[in-house]
Parts: structure tokens; C-alpha cells; sequence
């Protein structure tokens, strides 16, 4: 997957390109080699047409741009389906949720590559993900600004419980549909905050 990171005015165009380079360099390497260990940032610099020390003024090691990496291909996958400007509500809690669990079977080819010990940092990286959206999401809906809980609890309580339940759904066989999970974490996640 091709990633595109969006124009900001605040930096200049050249290193948001280096930095594209450099993440697709990496996930080219990461699909080539079946590996992050056999990635390394020697592999990135020499394919993006970089110096080590341009990846370093980005990077602090091949760790970090994993982590980057995970972000970036979650959010995108996410924008597909999900307005940016969304606000909390049902219908878009249900696509955040579908989007995310398409996300989590997709990502069912990258799990190899990213090796078990390495696994739980791609992991964190999509759950503070899936966190910030809701966090950003429930700052667009006004009737939630005057609960007593604050926002960034109920974003941390929500996307660990959808996190959860989508990570354990995608490691096993389950007979449950893919609409039916959906459909039941949306309820939870409604009954917990209204």
C-alpha cells in the first residue's frame, strides 16, 4: 500500500516528500523481504536514494517507522470509508468500527512480516490511532461535551473495547459475522456512554 501524506503548509514540501519516500521505501522492503529484521535502515536509505543521516533527522530507527508506517496505512484505510470531519454518532461508530476490522483482516498479510515480538508495537500504534479519531470525533458532537466523564476517557474507553473485541475476533475462527460483531460492539459502545 502506497502512502500519501497529506500537504501541510507548516513544512516544506521537500521533507514531506523524503519522508513519503522513505515509509514506502520501508514498506517495499517489508512485503520484499517477509521480514522487519531483515529490513534495515541501510535497505531503507539505499532504496529511498537517501542518506543515513536523512533518515535520521526523520527517525530514530527502523522501530519508529514502523510505528509510523502502521499509523499511516490505518488512517488511510479509515479516510476510504470515514468523512474526516465525522462526529460521534451511530453511523459513523459503525463505519469506524467496519473500517477498522477490514483493516484488522488485511492486515492478517502483514503479520508475518512484522515478526511476534513486533507484533504489539503495530498493535499499540493502530489502538492510539483508533483513539485519537474517536477523541477527534467526539469533539464534533455537541450533545456528548457535557458529560461528566471527560472526552479522552471515553476515547480511551472506547477504543480499547473495540480494539479488543476486533483483535481477539481476528486471531480466531469465530462464528460470528463480521455485520453481527460489528453490530454488537456498536451497541456496547452506545449503551456505555449514553
Amino acid at each position: 500500500m502506497y502512502i500519501h501524506l497529506e500537504h501541510d503548509n507548516s513544512v516544506d514540501p521537500r521533507v514531506l516528500r523524503t519522508r513519503e519516500l522513505l515509509i514506502n521505501s520501508f514498506a517495499k522492503l517489508l512485503i520484499e523481504h517477509k521480514s522487519i529484521r531483515k529490513v534495515s535502515v541501510q535497505s531503507v536509505t539505499e532504496l529511498a536514494g537517501v542518506n543515513r543521516v536523512t533518515f535520521y533527522a526523520h527517525f530514530t530507527d527502523k522501530y519508529e517507522l514502523l510505528d509510523v508506517w502502521a499509523r499511516l496505512m490505518f488512517r488511510q484505510s479509515v479516510v476510504e470509508k470515514l468523512p474526516d470531519n465525522a462526529s460521534f454518532n451511530k453511523n459513523n461508530l459503525n463505519l469506524l468500527i467496519t473500517a477498522t476490522l477490514d483493516f484488522f483482516i488485511a492486515r492478517n498479510k502483514y503479520r508475518r512480516r512484522i515478526n511476534q515480538q513486533f507484533e504489539s508495537m503495530f498493535e499499540t500504534a493502530i489502538q492510539q490511532e483508533l483513539q485519537t479519531l474517536l477523541a477527534r470525533m467526539l469533539a464534533e458532537n455537541s450533545l456528548l461535551s457535557g458529560q461528566p466523564t471527560p472526552q479522552h476517557n471515553i476515547a480511551a474507553f472506547l477504543s480499547w473495547a473495540i480494539f479488543g473485541s476486533l483483535l481477539d475476533w481476528s486471531r480466531k475462527q469465530n462464528e460470528q459475522t463480521k455485520e453481527m460483531l460489528v453490530m454488537d460492539i456498536v451497541s456496547l459502545c452506545e449503551a456505555a456512554i449514553l
